[in-house]
């Protein structure tokens, strides 16, 4: 996904899924609409310039075992994506598209939300704001604290030392807590709350109000369902009841 995506345009776009295909990797993808495997007629040769769409700094299509990439054809106009767990979108499917242009002048998926469940598929990875990522972080530090405190302090009582440990290591201990492991939970996820603006700007297009604040992942369909299958659907999310949530919190009248 871009790191720039606060210098591109998001909008929406509403209408039906008449042609979906998906592949696993992003020569795949651009293989088979090359050699038109996927569309036809005027969309197809607009294909010749997908080398350049692949290559835009724009637009990051990156490949993992966790995502694949797909290509729609959405009121006539060529859709290009990467989300994890698709095969739920099908033709017929009337769905609002976040995107954005790209070079070639195709359009971008940065989400997609079904009308008819209000199901929104989010990038792998970037479905918390940066506030949602800061919390997030926060809780993880401080739960890693409290398992060292009690980690270490049950090895010292158990042994007997824990007053010795108390008088000559508490304050290097202390000082690995409160100074080092703060440094370094910052070091290794100052990129992942950077990436919150995605999300942030996803939520901003769809419509949401105070979307800086909005949170979806309580409401992931992968949370929401006990079926198996729903493991892989952590990235896809209930809007609707994510949105009654959200209002209700914030004391947000909804728009009609």
């Amino acid at each position: 996904m871009s790191a720039n995506l606060n210098e591109t345009k998001l909008f929406t776009v509403d209408g039906s899924i008449e042609v979906i295909h998906r592949a696993p990797g992003v020569i795949n993808l651009l293989e088979d609409m090359q050699r038109g495997a996927v569309f036809t007629g005027a969309v197809a040769a607009a294909t010749d310039s997908l080398a350049n769409f692949a290559g835009s700094t724009a637009v990051a299509l990156y490949d993992g075992e966790d995502v694949e990439h797909i290509a729609m054809l959405v009121n006539g106009k060529l859709v290009i994506g990467t989300f994890p767990s698709t095969e739920d979108l099908k033709v017929g499917d009337q769905v609002r598209l976040v995107v954005s242009y790209e070079v070639g002048d195709f359009l971008f998926a940065h989400a997609i939300l079904r009308i008819e469940d209000s199901w929104l598929w989010m990038p792998y990875m970037h479905a918390r704001t940066r506030k949602g990522m800061i919390q997030y972080v926060v809780k993880f530090y401080i739960f890693f604290i409290i398992s060292l405190e009690l980690f270490f302090c049950g090895f010292f009582l158990l042994h007997g030392d824990l007053e010795e440990f108390n008088r000559e290591g508490r304050i290097y201990f202390a000082f690995f807590e409160f100074l080092i492991m703060p440094f370094i939970t910052y070091m290794s996820s100052r990129d992942l709350i950077a990436n919150g603006i995605i999300a942030e700007g996803i939520f901003n297009a769809l419509g949401v109000a105070r979307y800086l604040d909005f949170n979806v992942n309580k409401y992931s369909i992968g949370n929401l369902s006990s079926d198996i299958g729903s493991s892989k659907k952590m990235y896809i999310f209930d809007l609707n009841k994510a949105l009654e949530a959200h209002y209700k919190k914030y004391k947000i009248q909804p728009t009609a």
